[in-house]
């Protein structure tokens, strides 16, 4: 049987709110997997995943490197304590 720690990948890192998609997709790497966003006060508000790069890599091909992790979030993120 498998469990959800067998099809789960620890994200690679973590990253703040204004950093670029660019970065975001650097740290990301081949493999996949996502990284942790983080407010300016250092607690995490979201997850890049290969998945979302992907969708904004399709919708902005000419310049998602630039569009800011802010931008890739949910208007209203959940709160993590």
């Amino acid at each position: 049987m498998r469990t959800v720690r067998d099809i789960m990948r620890k994200p690679r890192g973590s990253l703040f709110v204004t950093h670029s998609l660019a970065d975001a997709a650097e740290q990301i790497g081949p493999d996949g997997g996502g990284v942790v966003v983080l407010n300016l006060c250092g607690r995490p508000v979201g997850v890049i995943t290969d998945a979302l790069l992907q969708h904004w890599r399709a919708a902005y091909p000419e310049n998602w490197r630039k569009k800011r992790c802010a931008c890739a979030l949910p208007d209203s993120p959940a709160v993590i304590p």
